[in-house]
């Protein structure tokens, strides 16, 4: 299993997908991966963190992975850094990301 905290949002947009491809060669079938991501309005501040919404970690995994949503909360009050930098609003959501087996690749 990985547990992303905070690998996935720290990389730029441009560096995601190599990350992505990285985890998908090193994990064997089966393998879980727990990813914490955040979404804000981007353009509200520069990244680190860089927003990663459903949409994005759809898009990242989808061709290798299975992705299930699991909760979403409210982090802007316990992310005091970010709301100085001057972000309004932030929640963080868990996935639960399962790499797929072999057969089910060749679909």
């Amino acid at each position: 299993a990985v547990y992303d905290r905070a690998a996935l949002v720290a990389l730029p947009p441009h560096m995601q997908n190599a990350y992505v491809r990285k985890l998908e060669e090193l994990l064997p079938d089966g393998a879980v991966i727990f990813l914490i991501s955040l979404q804000y309005s981007q353009g509200e501040i520069k990244g680190p963190p860089f927003s990663t919404p459903t949409t994005v970690i759809e898009n990242l995994f989808a061709p290798m992975f299975d992705i299930s949503a699991c909760t979403q909360r409210d982090a802007l009050e316990t992310s005091q850094n970010l709301k100085k930098r001057g972000l309004t609003a932030l929640t963080e959501s868990l996935y639960v990301i399962k790499r797929r087996t072999s057969h089910a690749h060749a679909n």
